[in-house]
């Protein structure tokens, strides 16, 4: 092959080299030029002296990077409305906006299920029914309780003229005596029974207004006109208050903030901070992103 050769060569002109210098070649070529070799030392160190860097020391410390960007546009006054389902452990059905849309107020964000909320709804129909029919018997027994103490009324009232003139034996005035305070007490414990029920009732009632408006609120709505800047809701996700909202929608201000010296539609120049890193991150971020790419 033709490689060979060359690689032979190579290997001459290098070993040929290092003999040259090490048989005195500089000597030689300083001889030919006329300066000795003494000389030739000194000018060569000179010439290293001249050439030496400068360096200069400083302690080192801890410091943060700031990258900034000059940008130019129009102020525009803004607030952030967070939305936030008004009941919890529903899951989201549909997603009905895209970061991005325009909504009015009122507009259907995101609809959750309400399967739970139905079933309670018709065990609670259920009991209402029978907190009603509890209502109409408990009305029933106290009209035959009332019935039940005038008849033993009457019948005491008959018996106080007998006794007095002594055409009634002792015992049987007191058992109608009995009769009639039993009847009376049987009537206020009907009434009594009656309170309760109703009691029960209303409660019911309270518990399907609950759900009726625990239901209604399965739909999220915008509570302002405005840009739905962000959605973290998630299909299938769990509706919750507590951390990230499910919308954020950028609503545009009537009037600037009073402390600032702005208005809106003013045309100007800013610094925006992009971001702000240690020293060691900007360092070590080829390493990182080459990292990630392995």
């Amino acid at each position: 092959m033709r490689l060979k050769p060359i690689i032979t060569g190579a290997a001459v002109l290098a070993i040929a080299a290092t003999a040259f210098y090490l048989e005195g070649g500089p000597r030689l070529v300083a001889k030919l030029r006329g300066v000795a070799p003494a000389a030739h030392k000194t000018e060569r160190a000179e010439a290293l002296e001249v050439v030496a860097p400068a360096v200069s020391v400083a302690s080192v410390e801890p410091a943060s990077f700031v990258e900034t960007a000059l940008v130019t546009g129009s102020l525009v006054a803004r607030d952030e409305v967070l939305v936030a389902p008004e009941i919890e452990g529903l899951r989201v059905l549909s997603l009905l906006v895209e970061e991005g849309t325009r909504v009015k107020k009122g507009d259907v964000l995101a609809v959750l299920t309400q399967d739970t909320l139905d079933a309670q709804v018709a065990q609670n129909d259920a009991a209402l029914a029978r907190a009603t029919a509890s209502i109409a018997k408990a009305r029933s027994q106290i009209a035959q309780s009332e019935a039940k103490l005038a008849e033993a009324k009457a019948s005491f009232d008959r018996a106080k003229p007998l006794r007095q003139s002594g055409n009634i034996a002792e015992s049987v005035f007191d058992q109608r005596e009995a009769a009639a305070k039993s009847a009376e007490a049987q009537v206020v414990a009907d009434r009594d029974a009656l309170r309760v029920t109703e009691a029960e009732k209303g409660q019911v009632e309270a518990q399907r207004r609950e759900l009726v408006w625990r239901r209604q609120r399965t739909e999220v709505r915008a509570p302002v006109d405005g840009l739905v800047s962000r959605r973290s809701a998630r299909l299938g996700g769990i509706a919750t208050a507590i951390g990230e909202p499910m919308f954020r929608i950028t609503v545009a201000l009537d009037e600037p903030a009073p402390q600032l010296p702005l208005a809106a539609g003013m045309r100007l120049q800013a610094d925006v901070l992009l971001e702000r890193r240690r020293l060691v991150e900007w360092l070590f971020e080829p390493l990182l992103g080459f990292k990630g790419r392995m």
